[in-house]
């Protein structure tokens, strides 16, 4: 009966203490929209760039037979 006990209040200690540490965490977090935005765009640069390579070289055919 001690065992669970002890294992209760370990378990709702450490339940606490992780709250607390994930409070202080997203307190000092702040964006930096700046940032964010710029590699929002690279990413999409690099994606769009992709995405014509693709179209261009020829591996993307239509396979449809017209009668």
């Amino acid at each position: 009966m001690v065992q669970i006990l002890a294992l209760a209040f370990i378990t709702l200690m450490s339940i606490a203490l992780a709250e607390d540490t994930q409070n202080a965490e997203e307190q000092q977090f702040t964006f930096d929209y700046q940032q964010l935005r710029v590699g929002g765009l690279i990413l999409a640069a690099v994606l769009c760039l992709i995405g014509v390579t693709i179209l261009l070289s020829g591996h993307c055919r239509c396979k449809i037979t017209r009668k």
